[in-house]
């Protein structure tokens, strides 16, 4: 219970989209933009227009199971 309370007083934060790049999206979480999904083209172009428009920003990547992640 104590922790059901505890959840309750800290929601989780809110995902805001930035961008989409075929089926890859740039979403921020909080302080963390997050890269999810498409192809690795996709995600290449997204990893792009992120370190030109969005300088000094981490950009961390989330795939589907057995898709590989290369920056």
């Amino acid at each position: 219970m104590k922790n059901r309370i505890k959840d309750r007083n800290n929601p989780p934060e809110a995902i805001h989209l930035i961008a989409e790049f075929g089926d890859a999206r740039l979403v921020r979480c909080g302080a963390k933009v997050r890269l999810e999904g498409g192809s690795m083209a996709d995600r290449l172009d997204a990893l792009d227009w992120a370190r030109i428009n969005l300088p000094g920003i981490n950009v961390t990547t989330r795939h589907a199971a057995g898709s590989p992640v290369t920056p």
